[in-house]
């Protein structure tokens, strides 16, 4: 049966095969551009049409055609791609874009009207597909109107949404969360530990190989610092700068070696140098709001002896933890503002305008909050500190200002792998491939540790069994 196949892999293909592309236009017809050796490099947003490209393959036995609903959201394009990764079987990438203000006129008015969607830069028209893979609120529009025009045809679209929904859960075959997003937990609910990634040690380690030789005139051990931005009621500000240099240069003095920092696009302007004019040790510093500069995260991960994360980033954090490094979490926070549950190190003594400004800063930031908390539902408000606990408490990170003491934690399956199996048991396909794996496995460790990415048990109402889904 024909089934098409996209960039990145064409799953279950010999390397160097050869496989029909074509492209399709805004106005839904196709042009054929040639043959295209499975395994190149094919971007699907290149070319005059801004169009995805996609082929058409016979491959013997695979039935479901899936949809992959990718946007201008990095971290939730991320998501969507480690699943169909890790799935294994050939996918469709739909790109698409809002109008400005969708995704508030969707909290507003409800998530599924035509008009939020602004375009769709390949077909959206039969045949339809089996599974459409998609996240975040922006998405929901789009999934509505694909399963309701399929619907009208008499075609069933099961829908798979990563992270909170705003519509009726019910609408979805399943939902794939975290505990930051607080989703009331039913049959159709995964609730995973740590957030999806695509990091594994096969792709750090291929990073690493491009920047060994540019850093080899660093001492090691190589600590690894990860910048986040600012969240919540916390705000990476010069003051907490100044305290992370301060936690880094007691850390060096005792390990030596050098620093290598890497910021994020959600990372203030001047806060990798802030940071770096305290440190004593040698550093290198990655400045994402540089231009023209290249990121060396990945492959700093893959280099990295140990590993520091600012505490807002529950992705940077997962995907360093998937490496099997020490792993510290850098606390936003100080005193009365700690990220930690027992309240974290004492606030400093003030002693210039900059502790001062911070001072104040997070007093308002936490009033802020706290009105926020009165008037919202509470399934607006993400909590982060579910996770972070998780982490501390399985041994497969520590408090930066704590000594680390690694936990007996068997590394388990990957988060996306976890997910794949359920995807696979909903469309009753074989348990073969990268998501081939017994849904829900617990790992047991000392103390409280799981498997990594394990989902949460509950009780269903009908039989008071216990099930993980």
């Amino acid at each position: 049966m024909p089934l098409p196949v996209v960039y990145p892999l064409y799953a279950g293909l010999k390397k160097g095969g050869r496989v029909k592309v074509i492209q399709h236009s805004k106005r839904f017809g196709t042009e054929n551009i040639g043959l295209s050796r499975v395994g190149d490099a094919i971007d699907p947003r290149q070319g005059s049409l801004r169009s995805a490209v996609i082929g058409q393959l016979d491959i013997e036995g695979a039935r479901p055609r899936i949809w992959a609903l990718l946007s201008n959201r990095a971290g939730d394009n991320a998501q969507v791609e480690a699943v169909v990764d890790a799935l294994g079987l050939p996918y469709e990438t739909k790109y698409f874009t809002n109008r400005p203000l969708a995704i508030h006129l969707n909290l507003l008015f409800g998530a599924r009207y035509r008009w939020s969607v602004k375009s769709v830069q390949s077909s959206v028209t039969p045949p339809w597909p089996d599974l459409l893979i998609a996240a975040g609120t922006q998405s929901e529009p789009l999934c509505a109107q694909i399963k309701e025009r399929a619907a009208r045809d008499g075609h069933n679209v099961r829908v798979i949404f990563l992270g909170r929904p705003w519509r009726d859960p019910r609408v979805y075959d399943l939902i794939v969360t975290t505990p930051q997003y607080r989703v009331p937990m039913a049959q159709n609910v995964l609730e995973l530990q740590l957030p999806l990634h695509r990091v594994s040690r096969e792709t750090a380690d291929a990073a690493a190989t491009q920047w060994q030789a540019r850093i080899a005139h660093l001492p090691r051990p190589y600590t690894v610092v990860a910048l986040g931005g600012n969240i919540n009621r916390y705000t990476l500000d010069r003051q907490a700068a100044r305290r992370l240099a301060d936690q880094l240069n007691q850390m060096t003095r005792l390990m030596g070696g050098s620093v290598l920092i890497c910021s994020s696009y959600r990372t203030p302007a001047g806060i990798p140098w802030a940071l770096a004019q305290h440190l004593e040790a040698p550093s290198y510093i990655y400045d994402w709001h540089a231009p023209a500069a290249e990121n060396p995260y990945l492959g700093f991960l893959g280099l990295a002896d140990l590993c520091v994360i600012t505490g807002d980033s529950m992705t940077m954090m997962a995907e360093a933890c998937t490496l099997g490094r020490p792993v510290f979490i850098f606390d936003l926070g100080e005193g009365g503002y700690s990220m930690r549950p027992d309240g974290g190190t004492p606030m400093t003594l003030p002693h210039d305008g900059i502790w001062l400004r911070s001072f104040l800063r997070a007093t308002l930031k936490h009033l802020k909050v706290r009105l926020i908390e009165r008037i919202l539902p509470r399934r607006l408000i993400r909590d982060t500190n579910p996770i972070r606990a998780y982490l501390v408490a399985s041994g497969q990170a520590a408090w930066l200002s704590d000594r680390f003491v690694p936990g007996n934690v068997r590394r388990g399956t990957a988060p996306a792998e976890i997910v794949a199996a359920r995807v696979r048991q909903l469309l009753a396909l074989p348990g073969e491939g990268p998501g081939a794996v017994v849904p829900g496995a617990v790992v047991s460790g000392a103390g409280p540790a799981v498997a990594a990415g394990a989902p949460r048990i509950i009780a269903t109402p009908a039989k008071g069994a216990r099930h993980a889904i």
